[in-house]
């Protein structure tokens, strides 16, 4: 976003939420009109512990000690991290682990921390899990009911506007072949 907003030459802006492509719009950036922003995917987050002793579930969490320290991606700039706070609050359980929250950067820093076992547990990104072949029996996939979307988009920049490449990515993109390659690395399509 800050490369693009100071002139950065890209012609398509594949973000992490939806927010940051409405700013781009709102300020003149990428186009609304020739192919609207959409989402191109939903993030499915999942409760990691590679190094627990038993199977985790949701129960790893809730039965978890006072002194278990659990990463998360910091909800104020990623979506992730937001609906990792989400979560906590749907279990009912975000007063007991506010002592034991290790916040990352962005999901990608959240989920070093938990492979490099300096923190117990961690929300991170489905889609690495699935990168990595992790074993099932390490992380409980959360339901998408305990959390708001986490709704990925794509815009159109204006510079791509004049660039039948982006174009017809951005239309593969919203396609069925591209939503089926999407599902096959760990997110939710519409």
């Amino acid at each position: 976003f800050a490369q693009i907003t100071h002139g950065a030459p890209y012609d398509v802006f594949l973000a992490a939420d939806e927010k940051t492509p409405a700013l781009l719009i709102n300020q003149n950036l990428a186009d609304k009109m020739a192919i609207k922003p959409f989402t191109y995917a939903l993030g499915r987050i999942a409760l990691w512990a590679p190094h627990a002793n038993k199977p985790v579930t949701e129960k790893a969490i809730l039965t978890a000690g006072e002194h278990t320290k659990l990463a998360i991606a910091n909800p104020k700039l990623a979506p992730y991290g937001q609906a990792s706070i989400e979560i906590l609050n749907a279990l009912s359980l975000t007063e007991k682990n506010q002592q034991g929250l290790i916040i990352g950067e962005n999901i990608a820093q959240t989920f070093q921390f938990v492979a490099s076992g300096n923190v117990e547990f961690g929300f991170v990104a489905y889609s690495q899990l699935l990168h990595q072949k992790t074993p099932k029996h390490e992380f409980w996939l959360v339901p998408k009911e305990n959390h708001a979307p986490i709704k990925q988009n794509a815009a159109l920049l204006n510079s791509g506007k004049a660039n039948n490449a982006a174009i017809s990515f951005l239309t593969f993109l919203s396609g069925e072949k591209a939503k089926q390659i999407i599902r096959s690395q760990g997110y939710w399509v519409d």
